[in-house]
């Protein structure tokens, strides 16, 4: 397979003495034989004759050989003739190699990064054919019904139509192994239609008033052996006393909670006539004193 790109690490390159020992024409056509050789058959491995390699490499023979006794003595680069290392340690003439020759050079560490991804692809085939093996030999297994024994049992005395029965609530497995299912999402908590009833009557209040903590005391009362036409009732009294008022949609509203509660404002008339119960100067009538008790049940709330 054919590679789109390569590593490269710039302070290796920079900081490698062997390389840095040679000529900026042999780094010139060292950084160019890696760019062709990671996409030979072989990567990191190039052999052709001296003048193929200038060619390839966009330079003269001479500079060419200049740069495989560089390789050879600073050893950046193996190069071979005739599949033996060779140190060329001295300088080059035209009858040391001839341009026709062939000549190997192999850069190192990309044959090493080779091998590497070979052996972790040869892995990694290896895994799915096991996978795929075991799947084939992995029996098929049916749940079995809640009034059948915890433990496995075989259903046939035949060999081959033997069918392994597994506890009530497993998976069918076929082949590999199965994955674990999801939980399955809270149930949305389904309120009684009385209670529905009740909780609509309320009047509207401002901040919050969760509905769950509602239904709690609301069925408390009803566990209390109180009707929920009492408690229905008594919501209808307090929605008419708010709508007097003019308390709806406040934080004065009681929350469902609270009303519904085990102190049982329920119970409360919730009067809204015009009665005094003082005389004087100091009469105040039902709806004031409803008032001031709604405001005293408001700052105990919200001191909460």
């Amino acid at each position: 397979m054919k590679l789109p790109a390569f590593q490269f690490y710039p302070g290796d390159w920079m900081k490698d003495p062997q390389l840095g020992s040679a000529s900026p024409a042999s780094r010139g056509i060292w950084i160019d034989f890696i760019a062709v050789a990671v996409e030979m058959p072989e990567r990191g491995v190039i052999t052709r004759t001296i003048s193929q390699f200038a060619r390839l490499l966009r330079c003269s023979e001479g500079e060419f050989l200049t740069f495989l006794i560089e390789a050879s003595r600073f050893g950046f680069a193996d190069v071979q003739r005739n599949g033996q290392t060779s140190l060329l340690r001295h300088a080059v003439t035209p009858v040391d190699v001839e341009s026709d020759a062939e000549v190997t050079v192999i850069c190192r560490r990309m044959v090493r990064d080779e091998k590497a991804r070979q052996s972790h692809a040869n892995r990694q085939t290896r895994y799915r054919d096991k996978q795929a093996s075991d799947a084939e030999v992995t029996p098929q297994v049916t749940p079995m019904s809640h009034s059948s024994s915890s433990s496995s049992s075989i259903s046939s005395s035949n060999p081959e139509e033997r069918i392994c029965t597994i506890p009530a609530g497993m998976a069918r497995v076929s082949g590999a192994s199965p994955k674990p299912q999801r939980l399955s999402q809270k149930k949305r908590l389904e309120y009684p239609p009385e209670f529905e009833e009740a909780w609509t009557a309320l009047p509207i209040r401002f901040g919050g008033n969760p509905k769950q903590a509602a239904y709690a005391a609301w069925r408390a009362r009803r566990n209390g052996a109180v009707p929920a036409a009492d408690l229905l009732a008594g919501a209808q009294r307090y929605a008419a006393f708010a709508r007097t008022t003019g308390i709806i949609g406040s934080e004065k509203v009681q929350m469902g909670a609270t009303f519904f509660g085990p102190k049982g404002f329920w119970q409360e008339p919730w009067s809204v006539g015009p009665r005094s119960v003082l005389s004087g100067n100091g009469a105040k009538s039902v709806i004031q004193m409803q008032m001031e008790r709604v405001a005293e049940l408001a700052a105990l709330e919200n001191s909460k």
